[in-house]
């Protein structure tokens, strides 16, 4: 995969949390009474991400590390740390990046989990701008982008 098609993945995945985020403002109302329906939604999705890393990884060493992975997120009913689950894709798009149709798969489906991250996350500041909520956002999970990246030039 070429490097500029490569950063674009990745960029696109993030911007699943931004695009969160303005919704999250757009319908503040409807962030307290949905909170439990859009944290369902994103535990679904976390999950398929990795059931899908699980079933189409390459080496068997990768099927271990994601099956441990969901097996820890099924028993801990999904206490994932988010951050983390952001570095972690970022490891998962650089396995699956000679496969287009996963990468196609997988980038749309991390765009999706950021949409209720996103919006879990301006759910728990309501008080703060949406400047300092965005800073917040780039901060904390530009993970997925220098993870990506810094695997993408040193492999």
């Amino acid at each position: 995969m070429e490097a500029v098609n490569y950063f674009l993945g990745l960029v696109l995945m993030f911007a699943g949390l931004i695009v969160g985020m303005i919704l999250a403002f757009i319908a503040k109302e409807e962030l307290k009474p949905g909170k439990k329906y859009i944290s369902l939604f994103q535990k679904f999705l976390l999950a398929g991400i990795f059931i899908i890393a699980v079933v189409f990884s390459p080496h068997l060493a990768l099927k271990i590390v994601f099956a441990g992975i969901l097996i820890h997120l099924l028993m801990f009913r999904f206490s994932f740390n988010d951050i983390l689950s952001y570095g972690v894709f970022g490891f998962i798009f650089f396995i699956f990046a000679g496969r287009l149709n996963l990468v196609i798969l997988l980038s749309g489906l991390i765009f999706l989990h950021g949409l209720p991250v996103g919006s879990l996350i301006v759910e728990d500041r309501t008080k703060e701008n949406y400047k300092t909520v965005l800073r917040n956002i780039i901060y904390r999970y530009v993970w997925i982008i220098i993870v990506g990246m810094a695997l993408y030039v040193v492999i």
